[in-house]
C-alpha cells in the first residue's frame, strides 16, 4: 500500500439528489489511499466515530485488501483481521447496527494490469464480499477460487 499511496489531505463531501430525488452524498478525493500505519487508521476512525456520535453522521470505514491474480488464493486471514479490528473499533465507539465497509473495486486500486482482466475483477466481485463478512469463518484461503 506504501508504494501506492499518495499523502493528501484534500477531500470534498456534498449533498446530492439521486435520479429518483432520494438525497445523499458524493465524496470527491484528491490523493488515494492512506500512507500511514493501520494503528493510525484505526485511532482516526475511533477519533471520527466520536466526533460524529452526537450528529449521527454516518462514519464508513474504507478498506484496501489484496486482490489477487486470477490464479492466487485470497489472503482470508488479512479480511479476518482487518475486519475485526474495525469492528472493534466500531462497537467501542458504541455505534448501533452493523458497521459499513466501504471496499472500492476501483481497477486503479488493484494497482496493476490485473485488473485488465474481466475474469479477475469479476472474481474479486464474487468472492471478497464473503472473504468480509464475519459469519463466513469457515472460509479457507484454498476455498475461495
Amino acid at each position: 500500500m506504501k508504494e501506492w499511496a499518495i499523502h493528501e489531505t484534500r477531500m470534498r463531501v456534498e449533498r446530492r439528489i439521486g435520479v429518483g430525488g432520494r438525497e445523499g452524498w458524493t465524496v470527491t478525493w484528491k490523493g488515494r489511499g492512506w500512507d500511514r500505519s493501520f494503528g493510525d487508521y484505526l485511532r482516526f476512525f475511533g477519533e471520527a466515530l466520536a466526533l460524529a456520535k452526537e450528529s449521527g453522521t454516518p462514519v464508513v470505514p474504507s478498506v484496501k485488501f489484496h486482490l489477487p491474480a486470477i490464479d492466487e488464493v485470497f489472503r482470508i486471514e488479512e479480511y479476518r483481521h482487518t475486519t475485526q479490528e474495525l469492528l472493534g473499533v466500531w462497537d467501542a465507539a458504541g455505534r448501533p447496527g452493523p458497521m459499513p465497509l466501504e471496499k472500492d473495486f476501483s481497477p486503479t486500486l488493484a494497482g496493476d494490469s490485473r485488473a485488465d482482466r474481466a475474469a479477475t475483477v469479476l472474481r474479486w466481485l464474487n468472492a471478497v464480499p464473503g472473504c468480509i463478512d464475519s459469519k463466513q469463518s469457515s472460509i479457507t484461503s484454498q476455498a475461495v477460487s
